[in-house]
């Protein structure tokens, strides 16, 4: 699984501002035909603006489509793409 918000945090490839230590960041990403899970390792508040993707709990799984909004705790949850 690939860190997100390391990846964000150290590529010029997004519009992105930070406030202390919370971070904004608009993230595109292409649709793939590959599953890739994606984590963070802090808290994250999401919001679709196209497309769609998968959040995973260790229960149950939540497809976030556009105009969704999620908000899930650091480990929670992986994110499918």
């Amino acid at each position: 699984m690939d860190n997100l918000q390391y990846y964000i945090e150290n590529t010029r490839a997004f519009k992105q501002f930070q406030v202390d230590e919370l971070l904004f960041a608009e993230f595109k990403r292409p649709a793939q035909e590959e599953d890739n899970s994606i984590w963070w390792h802090n808290n994250f508040f999401a919001f679709m603006v196209s497309g769609k993707t998968m959040l995973q709990t260790q229960h149950q799984t939540y497809t976030l489509e556009t105009g969704d909004c999620a908000f899930a705790k650091k480990g929670s949850v992986s994110v499918n793409t």
